[in-house]
């Protein structure tokens, strides 16, 4: 009644064209206490999951989704996006067609999206940067490049023993309602004029209800009940396992400091933080199908109900790990795909995904198949089209950024934007910044005509011309001589180190050692 007044009070029926809502429904389970000596003692409550196969059965087509939890293919939560057959085979055709009746034969009513979930899904979903739950944060974290690590916020904290915190106080508090939730349309337009009223509306809210509340035999079917030291006490025991697994790479991380994580720990890491999303949420779009299955996880999850990690292909075991890349999916460029490297691109950027996808080929693959002149050819192409000209534009392109902002301040202007870019209010400062822009998206940045364009307007900025700037002429020859040397002899006596031919950061001059 209620609800129905703050409806007419807020709202004109006569302008509106559609009504949708969702009707949530809790459904609770108790058992009686069987044991000897707990006769006629308060009952227990026990949690609640679908059958799979009951599942199936509600619906002609295969047109739901199961979401299997803790890892067991059988049982867990599903949705659909049309009712099951226990409210779309009677009741719902019969509200259809009364109301249809009721309105001159007018298509009045529809039930779209269905779900039915445990509620323990509401605390395991409690925030929106959950490790196990959502986002994988323990793999952007501890797989970041060094480079980019030393411009980042402090490492975000680990959430898996929150999360198993939140499932745990769950269970103290017998929260293990199962939830049906249903969605309603109506056509409001075609209501007759003496039915156009929210009381039509909302009616179909009570037909549920008693359905739900009196006919317990159509839907008790797909239930299944688990006594809670079973579930979810299963899912708090692979937290566990995994949390002290993740600890344990991170230990290593610490241990290796800047050099942080290679290849295997690294994809070790994104298959354990994947695994748990799975174990938790059962949406099987968080496994890498490729790599899980040949990793011989998707066979053990569907025959044993655990997230068995092949040692013979990944092994994390003992110090930094081994990946077998035989048999490896890889990408269209021949590098092997990695999970990691997709969970850096959602965190942070594309650019930090390719930056340690390069990294990591390099430093741990490339230079072991240099076997001639031909592969060092390619070799060194490589090392410069995918590592020298990014770090190098992005180092420029950071200096350019920070002697705009200086030349504001110090020149009085005002215009620095919030990030600490250039405000394109202020005329020189704007076309600075454009240039820059331009010039970070070319293909081609240190083209003699693509960088001169790029100093004429930061000089013009400054008042300088270019001709008055420095420029330093090297032949080919002598600079790729002052790199070897920087490279090999770089810190000893009368030689200039690696920081005369890269910025502190770089990661090219290292793997181009390493491979000389």
């Amino acid at each position: 009644m209620r609800l129905r007044k703050a409806l007419k009070a807020k709202y004109n029926l006569d302008n509106i064209s559609h009504v949708s809502y969702a009707l949530a429904v809790n459904v609770h389970y108790t058992a009686e206490n069987t044991y000897p000596g707990t006769e006629g003692s308060i009952s227990r409550p026990v949690c609640l999951l679908t059958d799979r196969n009951r599942v199936a059965g509600e619906f002609y087509r295969s047109n739901y989704t199961f979401y299997p939890l803790g890892f067991h293919p059988a049982y867990g939560n599903f949705t659909s996006d049309r009712p099951p057959a226990f409210l779309d085979s009677d009741l719902f055709t019969i509200m259809k067609e009364n109301i249809s009746h009721q309105n001159q034969g007018a298509d009045i009513l529809s039930f779209s999206f269905f779900q039915g979930y445990s509620n323990l899904k509401q605390s395991i979903r409690h925030g929106p940067h959950d490790l196990l739950a959502s986002h994988g944060l323990a793999t952007a974290a501890l797989t970041i490049p060094s480079t980019e690590a030393q411009r980042t916020a402090q490492l975000k904290d680990k959430q898996q023993q929150l999360l198993a915190q939140r499932v745990e106080a769950a269970m103290q508090a017998n929260k293990f309602a199962f939830r049906f939730e249903q969605v309603i349309s109506i056509d409001a337009p075609r209501l007759v004029r003496h039915r156009r009223n929210f009381s039509s509306v909302l009616q179909p809210i009570f037909q549920l209800m008693r359905l739900f509340l009196k006919e317990k035999q159509l839907y008790a079917g797909i239930l299944r009940r688990f006594n809670p030291d079973i579930f979810p006490g299963v899912i708090v025991a692979f937290a566990r396992v995994i949390e002290a697994a993740i600890a344990e790479i991170d230990r290593r991380f610490r241990e290796a400091r800047s050099k942080g994580l290679g290849m295997a720990l690294s994809e070790g890491i994104a298959a354990l933080d994947r695994l748990g999303n799975f174990c938790f949420t059962g949406d099987p779009r968080v496994l890498p199908t490729k790599v899980i299955r040949l990793l011989g996880t998707m066979d053990s999850l569907k025959t044993c109900g655990w997230p068995f990690i092949s040692p013979r292909m990944l092994d994390i075991r003992e110090g930094q790990g081994l990946v077998n890349l035989v048999g490896w999916p890889q990408l269209s460029n021949g590098r092997p795909v990695l999970m990691h490297v997709a969970s850096l691109e959602y965190h942070y950027d594309r650019t930090v995904a390719s930056n340690r996808h390069s990294q990591l080929w390099f430093a741990e693959l490339g230079g072991r198949s240099i076997d001639g002149m031909d592969r060092m050819i390619t070799f060194l192409h490589e090392v410069f089209q995918d590592l020298w000209i990014p770090e190098t534009v992005a180092f420029i392109a950071r200096q350019v950024r920070r002697g705009l902002n200086r030349g504001v301040c110090s020149g009085g202007r005002s215009g620095v934007g919030e990030h600490g870019d250039v405000n394109i209010g202020n005329e020189e400062s704007a076309q600075a910044m454009i240039a820059l822009e331009a010039w970070e998206a070319r293909d081609s940045p240190f083209k003699t005509s693509h960088f001169e364009k790029l100093s004429a307007e930061v000089l013009k900025f400054d008042n300088h011309s270019i001709n008055k700037s420095k420029i330093v002429l090297k032949t080919r020859r002598d600079f790729a001589e002052e790199i070897f040397i920087a490279l090999i002899e770089g810190g000893r006596k009368g030689n200039p180190g690696v920081k005369s031919i890269a910025p502190t950061h770089s990661t090219w001059p290292s793997i181009l050692r390493a491979a000389i």
